[in-house]
């Protein structure tokens, strides 16, 4: 009995699920869609995965130190503005937006 309640904990902790985003969700393609709207001369740039990481981890310790958590990001860069627009997703809802100096941006995206 107990093998087995071990075996199904430890079953679930290294499972990986795909659940769907709630429908008030904030997607990837939604908001892509909404500020291409405005913005359309910018370049969008994606980050996922191991990218999107090293970019937020990147970001977090540039002063003032922050802690945000992304696993998917959207950059807008569109030039000669002096920021980017930036989205961070997590599990495909967006959870934040913020702009940044395209010095920094830069800098960080050469770091992954």
């Amino acid at each position: 009995m107990i093998t087995s309640v071990l075996a199904l904990v430890a079953f679930i902790a290294t499972a990986e699920i795909s659940v769907p985003p709630p429908a008030q969700c904030y997607t990837v393609d939604r908001v892509k869609k909404d500020i291409g709207r405005f913005m359309k001369n910018a370049v969008i740039r994606d980050f996922g995965g191991s990218e999107a990481t090293a970019f937020i981890e990147g970001f977090n310790k540039t002063p003032p130190v922050s802690f945000l958590v992304a696993d998917y990001v959207l950059v807008w860069e569109l030039q000669p503005m002096p920021s980017v627009l930036t989205f961070t997703f997590v599990h495909g809802c967006a959870t934040g937006q913020f702009r940044m100096p395209v010095t920094l941006y830069e800098n960080l995206k050469g770091t992954i």
